[in-house]
């Protein structure tokens, strides 16, 4: 990978580039990612393969074009630049695939890929819901967590029996305030009834309106627009000036 995408985040942080580059710069890493060849196994092993290789390959490598017998270029592909090469080519390079544990890349295969806009609106909206929900769990009055009186017990273990009651009791409060604003809203709307139907006017009801295009309830439209009657060639009535 060219040396500008493996230091995007870096330069980021230190104010070197700005968030639109360093989304086009993520965006970029996506050709140099390893390609999914098959399913887990029983094991938890999934196989993975060079993106240079397999009938779409989103890159090109000095190392692959070597062992290539039939050069085709159907299109351009970021190129892996010959000084980024490691001294010693690692199993991925040397073949045709390779096998990982799915337990120790589970961090970096996310749901999203790190750094895109779809990333950061999910753990955006993500870290605010803990954070607000942190805040709950500690402010006084109720749980009040922040404050050490509420677990005075000696031991760990002991302390970690009282937060798991106060933390049970913030649900419950949290799943009974839901249930309350249910009912609230149900019999609002009970009691004032459901949103007005507009009544449809009469021409509308009973006959065809030209105008509007609309027919009467259970009346088609016909398959042909109706014909006219034949003209007679004046042009039709005078014209109100």
């Amino acid at each position: 990978m060219p040396k500008p995408l493996k230091d995007a985040t870096k330069e980021l942080q230190g104010a070197i580039i700005d968030t639109a580059t360093y989304r086009e710069r993520i965006k970029s890493r996506k050709a140099f990612q390893l390609h999914r060849k098959e399913k887990p196994d029983a094991k938890g092993r999934i196989v993975l393969r060079c993106p240079a290789l397999g009938p779409s390959p989103t890159v090109t490598c000095p190392l692959r074009e070597l062992l290539k017998t039939k050069v085709v270029v159907d299109k351009e592909r970021p190129a892996v630049d010959g000084a980024d090469l490691p001294d010693f080519a690692d199993k991925i390079c040397q073949q045709h695939s390779a096998s990982f544990d799915t337990k120790k890349i589970r961090r970096q295969e996310q749901a999203f890929d790190y750094g895109t806009q779809e990333w950061d609106e999910f753990h955006t909206h993500a870290r605010n819901s803990i954070e607000s929900l942190n805040a709950q769990v500690k402010a006084g009055g109720r749980e009040d967590l922040e404050s050490s009186k509420r677990r005075l017990v000696r031991g760990f273990a002991a302390g970690q029996i009282i937060v798991t009651i106060l933390l049970t009791n913030f649900n419950l409060r949290k799943i009974a305030a839901f249930i309350s604003d249910k009912i609230k809203e149900d019999a609002k709307r009970e009691a004032s009834g459901e949103p007005a139907i507009a009544k449809m006017r009469r021409r509308d009801r009973e006959w065809h309106n030209a105008y509007t295009g609309t027919y009467p309830p259970g009346v088609l439209p016909p398959e042909k627009p109706e014909s006219r009657a034949p003209s007679d060639e004046t042009g039709g009535p005078p014209l109100r000036t």
